[in-house]
Protein backbone atom coordinates (compact mmCIF):
# COMPACT_ATOMS: atom_id res chain seq x y z
CA UNK A 1 0.00 0.00 0.00
CA UNK A 2 1.47 3.31 -0.98
CA UNK A 3 1.88 6.50 1.97
CA UNK A 4 -0.54 8.20 1.07
CA UNK A 5 -3.70 5.44 0.54
CA UNK A 6 -2.62 4.35 4.02
CA UNK A 7 -2.36 7.86 5.43
CA UNK A 8 -6.53 8.69 4.23
CA UNK A 9 -7.09 4.89 6.13
CA UNK A 10 -5.21 6.33 9.27
CA UNK A 11 -7.84 9.51 9.16
CA UNK A 12 -10.95 7.82 8.03
CA UNK A 13 -10.18 5.56 11.33
CA UNK A 14 -9.45 8.50 13.32
CA UNK A 15 -12.70 10.29 11.91
CA UNK A 16 -14.72 7.15 12.87
CA UNK A 17 -13.08 7.13 16.24
CA UNK A 18 -14.00 10.59 16.73
CA UNK A 19 -17.55 10.66 16.05
CA UNK A 20 -18.23 7.77 17.69
CA UNK A 21 -16.82 9.15 21.25
CA UNK A 22 -18.44 12.44 20.12
CA UNK A 23 -21.84 10.83 19.96
CA UNK A 24 -24.41 12.02 22.98
CA UNK A 25 -25.92 9.44 24.89
CA UNK A 26 -29.79 9.19 24.78
CA UNK A 27 -29.61 8.39 28.22
CA UNK A 28 -30.28 11.71 30.30
CA UNK A 29 -27.92 12.74 33.38
CA UNK A 30 -29.35 14.78 36.37
CA UNK A 31 -27.36 17.00 37.82
CA UNK A 32 -27.07 17.95 41.68
CA UNK A 33 -29.91 18.96 43.36
CA UNK A 34 -29.78 22.27 44.75
CA UNK A 35 -32.10 22.23 47.78
CA UNK A 36 -33.64 19.96 49.98
CA UNK A 37 -35.29 17.50 48.10
CA UNK A 38 -34.47 14.57 46.26
CA UNK A 39 -35.76 14.69 42.73
CA UNK A 40 -35.59 11.61 40.05
CA UNK A 41 -36.11 12.46 36.55
CA UNK A 42 -37.37 10.31 33.19
CA UNK A 43 -38.64 11.58 29.86
CA UNK A 44 -40.78 9.37 27.83
CA UNK A 45 -40.21 8.68 24.74
CA UNK A 46 -36.20 7.92 25.42
CA UNK A 47 -34.47 9.99 23.42
CA UNK A 48 -36.95 12.66 23.26
CA UNK A 49 -38.71 14.12 20.22
CA UNK A 50 -38.55 16.86 18.31
CA UNK A 51 -41.39 18.89 17.77
CA UNK A 52 -43.38 16.77 19.71
CA UNK A 53 -45.06 16.20 23.26
CA UNK A 54 -42.34 14.46 25.53
CA UNK A 55 -43.59 13.13 29.17
CA UNK A 56 -41.61 14.15 31.84
CA UNK A 57 -42.31 12.35 35.00
CA UNK A 58 -40.88 13.69 38.48
CA UNK A 59 -40.32 11.57 41.31
CA UNK A 60 -40.07 13.89 44.91
CA UNK A 61 -38.60 12.43 48.47
CA UNK A 62 -37.64 14.90 51.35
CA UNK A 63 -34.29 14.83 52.97
CA UNK A 64 -35.38 11.50 54.61
CA UNK A 65 -36.82 10.13 51.89
CA UNK A 66 -40.02 10.05 52.43
CA UNK A 67 -42.45 11.54 49.13
CA UNK A 68 -43.20 14.35 48.95
CA UNK A 69 -46.91 15.05 47.46
CA UNK A 70 -49.04 18.26 47.08
CA UNK A 71 -45.56 20.40 45.98
CA UNK A 72 -45.46 22.81 43.40
CA UNK A 73 -43.41 21.62 40.23
CA UNK A 74 -42.41 23.04 37.27
CA UNK A 75 -39.80 22.41 34.46
CA UNK A 76 -38.12 25.05 32.13
CA UNK A 77 -36.91 23.42 28.88
CA UNK A 78 -33.93 25.57 27.41
CA UNK A 79 -31.48 24.33 24.58
CA UNK A 80 -27.86 23.65 26.11
CA UNK A 81 -25.82 25.50 23.16
CA UNK A 82 -28.58 27.80 21.78
CA UNK A 83 -30.63 30.35 22.75
CA UNK A 84 -34.34 29.24 21.63
CA UNK A 85 -35.70 31.18 24.84
CA UNK A 86 -37.40 28.99 27.83
CA UNK A 87 -39.98 26.84 27.86
CA UNK A 88 -41.71 26.47 30.85
CA UNK A 89 -44.40 24.30 31.99
CA UNK A 90 -46.29 23.15 35.38
CA UNK A 91 -46.16 19.17 36.29
CA UNK A 92 -49.49 17.83 37.38
CA UNK A 93 -49.50 15.55 40.77
CA UNK A 94 -50.17 12.48 39.79
CA UNK A 95 -50.30 11.15 44.19
CA UNK A 96 -47.15 9.32 46.07
CA UNK A 97 -44.25 11.50 44.82
CA UNK A 98 -44.89 11.98 41.58
CA UNK A 99 -45.09 14.50 39.13
CA UNK A 100 -45.80 14.88 35.15
CA UNK A 101 -45.77 17.70 32.40
CA UNK A 102 -45.39 17.73 29.11
CA UNK A 103 -42.49 19.37 26.90
CA UNK A 104 -42.00 19.99 23.54
CA UNK A 105 -38.55 20.24 22.25
CA UNK A 106 -38.14 22.51 19.21
CA UNK A 107 -34.83 21.45 17.84
CA UNK A 108 -32.51 18.01 17.93
CA UNK A 109 -29.63 18.29 20.46
CA UNK A 110 -28.52 18.44 24.11
CA UNK A 111 -31.45 20.12 26.38
CA UNK A 112 -31.32 20.78 30.00
CA UNK A 113 -35.08 20.15 31.74
CA UNK A 114 -34.59 22.72 35.11
CA UNK A 115 -36.47 21.16 37.51
CA UNK A 116 -38.22 23.70 40.38
CA UNK A 117 -39.68 21.92 43.25
CA UNK A 118 -41.62 23.99 46.28
CA UNK A 119 -43.19 22.59 49.04
CA UNK A 120 -43.98 24.01 52.62
CA UNK A 121 -41.41 27.15 51.71
CA UNK A 122 -38.66 24.84 50.90
CA UNK A 123 -37.73 24.76 47.25
CA UNK A 124 -35.15 22.89 45.09
CA UNK A 125 -33.82 22.80 41.27
CA UNK A 126 -31.81 20.38 39.73
CA UNK A 127 -30.99 20.49 35.81
CA UNK A 128 -31.59 17.31 33.68
CA UNK A 129 -29.75 17.05 31.17
CA UNK A 130 -31.14 15.04 27.67
CA UNK A 131 -31.34 14.78 23.90
CA UNK A 132 -33.84 15.09 21.41
CA UNK A 133 -33.88 13.96 18.44
CA UNK A 134 -35.76 13.61 14.70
Amino acid sequence: MNPSKKSVYVLLLMLLFLCGACTPSSTGMEGKVKGPHQIEVQVNPEPAQVLKENEFRIKVKDETGNLVEEAMVDITLNMADMDHGDLVFSCIDEGKGIYSGKGIPVMAGEWVATVHVEKDGKTSTMDYIFQASR
